[in-house]
């Protein structure tokens, strides 16, 4: 397999999908900045939006007492001229809004006429204190100007009032409204001045509370604040924090302050959390992103990688066919010109056709073997057998293959084993695979070693080779099928690379397994362990070789 292919592959998965999602990734990850400011940004308009929406519906509420007021007496014009009118007119006035704790009005020449709730420590009979009223009239002297100011714009049709904290009234907060009364069919006609006092906090709870209450905003906390003691005298929840992202003062009553901020948060850390939403997630695509596409190389290679094995194996397949068959035609050949004379010789090439059929069979065996594993037709019947003696029969069987390659076979087999439950054909096939691979892979050392023991409750059958080895990160590979191990005296020996992934296939099948030992340069020793039934052993005896 050409590296080149593999490198075309890993850079076309680049350009076309992983260098785009990272440069938005990256350019992502530059606009966060950007991104956090507009956040915050728009949160600060809505923020903004919702303070002027609550004082306008404040306004509103006010301007609408001020056409209410105005249409009394604008309905009884004479009403003006007559005080206990007045005085009537104010009291259904008052008791009108829970809000409001008293009126009055002011005429062009000086005198009041009022009417206080009784519940105002500062009202006498309904009345407004001379003392109060002496400070009222001092206030629109001092602020004379201003109140023209406002006057002014009564008659341009915007009745804005000159606000007046009232301390007079102790553990209380009220607020005095002076506006002037407007004729509402014509608003260059001043009737005259009037005032309204307020309970401020009876004021918030029913007209900014209620406000808050329809907007609706339930990720949002709303707050009202004396900025003068700092006491937050209203909240539509328990506040553990007073930082608010935004305040504004009221307009009606500029000594308190509305207040707003989102609920379990702040602005600043709602948008960082937003902010490292994003960046988590765009990490967690890239992650996913990045996965996918090693694994989809991965892929790739491995498949790349197993064609050019299946690319092998037909060729190491049909070199190792080729090489039996050819001694095969030209011993048969010879004997049958008549050209080999001496019985000696005769002998001789019969039994080298007889060891390359039983090689070629053994090659043809596998392959076979190997298509029926594949394709999950492969069945084993598993008997109790004698080991030893079934492969004591393999060592003589093989015996001439072996000694024609110049290889000796040492064995030691444990005798009176107990018997084992196995396919014997399946076992004959994975002993004479891995006598195959000890004399492929010999390095000039003809001596093999054949073990069997019993080891617990498992017989344990171990090929031992003195040749190149396997190394460590190499061992447990060469179960895979067509794997060979990445070594230049390895490539010079040919074979199909099915007979290890066979061997494991039979000793998986028997509830068994295959183990290598091995070192580079020293050789290597497979051991297959097959496990075995005390209880069953015992009922059935032992074996009694001779």
């Amino acid at each position: 397999m050409k590296k080149s292919r593999l490198f075309k592959i890993i850079l076309a998965f680049f350009l076309a999908i992983l260098l785009p999602v990272l440069s938005v990734t990256i350019f992502e990850v530059i606009q966060q900045d950007k991104k956090e400011a507009l956040l915050e940004s728009i949160y600060q308009r809505q923020l903004d939006t919702i303070l002027f929406a609550v004082n306008q519906n404040c306004y509103d509420n006010f301007n609408s007492w001020v056409i209410k007021l105005s249409s009394y007496f604008l309905k009884q014009p004479k009403a003006l001229s007559q005080p206990e009118m007045v005085r009537k007119t104010l009291r259904n006035f008052v008791q009108s809004y829970s809000s409001i704790q008293g009126a009055f009005l002011r005429t062009n020449i000086g005198q009041y006429v009022t009417f206080m709730d009784a519940s105002l420590p500062v009202a006498r009979n309904n009345e407004l204190s001379a003392a109060s009223l002496n400070e009222i009239e001092e206030i629109i002297i001092k602020d004379r100007q201003a109140i023209l100011t406002m006057t002014d714009h009564a008659v341009q049709g915007y009745v804005n009032p000159h606000i007046i904290k009232w301390q007079k009234v102790e553990n209380a907060h009220k607020t005095l409204l002076l506006f002037p009364l407007v004729n509402i069919e014509n608003a260059n006609k001043i009737l005259t001045l009037a005032g309204i006092f307020i309970d401020d906090r009876t004021f918030i709870e029913e007209i900014v509370g209620r406000k808050f209450n329809s907007m609706q905003e339930s990720s949002f906390i709303f707050a009202v604040r004396d900025t003068s003691s700092g006491e937050m005298i209203y909240a539509t929840e328990h506040v553990e924090s007073d930082i608010f992202e935004r305040s504004e003062a009221l307009w009606i009553i500029p000594s308190l302050q509305l207040e707003i901020k989102l609920a379990g948060t702040t602005l600043d850390e709602f948008t960082h959390v937003q902010t490292r939403t994003n960046i988590i997630f765009l990490t967690i695509i890239n992650i996913i992103l990045l996965s996918s596409i090693f694994y989809i190389i991965r892929y790739v290679y491995l498949e790349m990688l197993l064609a050019q094995k299946e690319k092998d194996f037909v060729a190491n397949v049909s070199h190792e066919l080729r090489t039996p068959l050819a001694l095969i035609r030209m011993f048969a050949e010879l004997m049958e010109m008549g050209r080999v004379r001496s019985e000696e010789k005769k002998q001789h090439y019969y039994k080298t056709i007889m060891a390359e059929s039983t090689r070629l069979t053994q090659l043809i065996n596998n392959i076979l073997d190997f298509s029926k594993i594949e394709s999950k037709r492969k069945t084993y019947s598993l008997k109790p057998t004698n080991i030893r003696m079934l492969i004591m029969d393999i060592l003589d069987f093989y015996q001439y293959h072996v000694s024609q390659k110049g290889f000796k076979i040492n064995n030691n087999l444990e005798l009176n084993l107990p018997r084992v439950l196995l396919d014997a054909e399946a076992v004959k096939q994975a002993v004479v695979n891995l006598i195959d691979n000890a004399i492929k892979y010999s390095n000039g050392n003809k001596n093999i070693n054949i073990t069997l023991q019993q080891k617990d409750s498992a017989v344990i059958l171990s090929v031992q080779d003195f040749g190149l080895g396997i190394p460590v990160s190499e061992q447990q590979k060469v179960f895979n099928k067509f794997y060979r191990v990445e070594n230049s005296l390895v490539h010079t020996t040919k074979g199909s690379g099915l007979g290890l992934t066979l061997v494991k296939n039979i000793m998986v099948q028997h509830r068994g397994q295959v183990t290598v030992k091995s070192k580079v340069g020293e050789g290597s020793t497979f051991s297959l362990i097959f496990p075995i039934d005390l209880k069953n052993g015992a009922q059935n005896g032992r074996n009694i070789d001779h």
